[in-house]
C-alpha cells in the first residue's frame, strides 16, 4: 500500500502542475516538469538513500538489497531508459502514451520472474527506439554543453 500511496502523494504536485500546462495548451512546460521531476528522483533522491542509510546507523558500505529490491531497481531502471529512448525525438505521442501504460499496468503483477522478464522488454523496446533515432543521440548528448541558439 505504501508503496503506490507515497508515489503518488510525492508526485501530485508535479502532476498537478503538468496537468494545467498541457490543459493550457502549454505541452512543452508540462513535460519539462514531469522531466524535472523524474531527474531529481534519480539523483537527489536515489544519490541521498546511501547517506540516509548510514546516518540511519547501516554500515558504511553499499545498501543491502535483497531479490525484491533488485528486482525493483532492475525494472525501474528499464523503465526510465525506455522514457529517456522515448523522449530522444522530444515528443511524446499517443502511441508512446499507451505503450508506457500499458507496460505499467502489467507492471503491478507481483512475479518476480515475471518482472524480471517485462525488465528486458522495456529494454528490448528502449533499444529500437535508440537504433530508430540513433542520429539524435549525440546531438542531444552534446546540447546541455552547447551554446543556445538565437
Amino acid at each position: 500500500m505504501v508503496q503506490w500511496l507515497a508515489p503518488i502523494a510525492s508526485e501530485a504536485p508535479e502532476f498537478t502542475l503538468a496537468f494545467l500546462f498541457a490543459a493550457r495548451g502549454k505541452e512543452a512546460a508540462a513535460l519539462a516538469i514531469l522531466i524535472s521531476s523524474k531527474l531529481n528522483q534519480w539523483t537527489l533522491l536515489a544519490g541521498s538513500m546511501p547517506i540516509a542509510y548510514v546516518i540511519g546507523g547501516g554500515a558504511n558500505a553499499a545498501l543491502p538489497v535483497d531479490g525484491r529490491g533488485a528486482e525493483e531497481l532492475w525494472l525501474t531502471t528499464a523503465q526510465t531508459l525506455l522514457g529517456v529512448a522515448i523522449l530522444l525525438t522530444l515528443r511524446w505521442g499517443f502511441g508512446s502514451s499507451i505503450l508506457m501504460l500499458g507496460l505499467f499496468l502489467v507492471s503491478v503483477i507481483p512475479d518476480e520472474t515475471f518482472r524480471t522478464v517485462l525488465g528486458a522488454v522495456h529494454l528490448l523496446i528502449a533499444l529500437v527506439y535508440f537504433w530508430i533515432n540513433r542520429a539524435l543521440i549525440m546531438p542531444t548528448l552534446r546540447a546541455p554543453f552547447s551554446k543556445p541558439k538565437h
